[in-house]
């Protein structure tokens, strides 16, 4: 068939469209925007690993913790059971908010409890903390749904809250698509936290106390972060 100049055979004018809208049809599909802003934190062990990856393998359930917060390591024990029974279902990303002086403690300890289906991040900067507008008081576990909608969120950790979580996220589960029925944002920056003293279950970062501060064991306050 001759072509007049300039014509080329249909077929060859809608394959590059074709190509085209099947391209951005598969980049709509993996970087549709989620409720939840993006992040990324090395583990461990030195690997990077981003919430909105694990977002799109299902559900996740993040945890901001630190060794010198009691009811923190409390609650690991429970969610690292949690991590093994859901896996495959479940990720749980325990973000771990230890100082730069103390950080190196952190490798260490995970190795000894032998908490193979936690993926511990390290924090050191604080700059997830703020992200997702975690306060100083420890422990703080949220869920999200595969949309990166926050499905569940506690502060703090007594004997028992772990059943109440294991519940959160059965029925998030149950639903099939880890989808949550409606949108919740994260709370407000300004939201106040309560500072309980030590013995109580959730603790805040610790700084260098004052005498005041040492006797009436109120909680402690965010130390300044090591520059660099």
């Amino acid at each position: 068939m001759a072509l007049r100049p300039g014509l080329l055979p249909r077929p060859a004018i809608l394959l590059p469209a074709v190509l085209l809208s099947a391209l951005l049809i598969g980049a709509g599909a993996h970087a549709h925007a989620l409720a939840v802003p993006d992040w990324t934190l090395t583990d461990v062990q030195g690997l990077p690993v981003t919430l909105h990856d694990e977002l799109d393998r299902g559900p996740v359930l993040v945890s901001f913790w630190a060794l010198w917060c009691g009811p923190c390591l409390k609650e690991q024990v429970h969610l690292a059971k949690l991590a093994t029974e859901m896996r495959g279902r479940l990720t749980v990303l325990a973000v771990n908010v230890d100082s730069p002086r103390s950080v190196h403690k952190v490798a260490p300890w995970v190795a000894a409890q032998g908490y193979d289906d936690l993926k511990v991040l390290l924090d050191t900067s604080g700059d997830v903390q703020r992200i997702m507008q975690v306060g100083g008081t420890m422990p703080v576990v949220m869920v999200f749904d595969t949309d990166g909608r926050e499905a569940y969120r506690h502060t703090g950790y007594d004997a028992g809250d772990e059943i109440h979580l294991r519940d959160e996220v059965n029925r998030l589960l149950e639903r099939g698509d880890g989808g949550a029925p409606a949108a919740r944002p994260l709370p407000r920056a300004t939201r106040a936290l309560q500072v309980r003293s030590r013995s109580a279950t959730a603790w805040s970062i610790p700084t260098a106390r004052s005498p005041s501060a040492r006797s009436s064991r109120t909680g402690w306050t965010r130390p300044p972060r090591a520059a660099g």
